[in-house]
């Protein structure tokens, strides 16, 4: 998930979808992405992984949900995570 593709154009989705993230640059955004991505993957799921997170974590692991809400809505293809 390292090298994933984000836009203004999912960007502009999330500020949408929750106007928190307008607080935060495109940059920023993609970083807290790409972290909760890779807590995701290290708990193999999202499995349980409510309990094993700091505030901060937690808020990655939001962005990545986010993320990818954002780009259903955009009517892209959302890889299942299982575990």
């Amino acid at each position: 998930m390292e090298n994933f593709t984000f836009t203004q154009q999912h960007y502009d989705q999330m500020v949408h979808n929750d106007e928190d993230y307008e607080k935060m640059s495109l940059e920023e955004l993609k970083a807290s992405i790409s972290e909760g991505a890779k807590l995701v993957e290290a708990n193999k799921g999202f499995a349980g992984i409510d309990t094993k997170l700091n505030e901060t974590e937690f808020a990655h692991v939001g962005a990545f949900i986010d993320f990818r809400l954002a780009k259903q809505d955009l009517g892209e293809y959302v890889e299942e995570i299982n575990s």
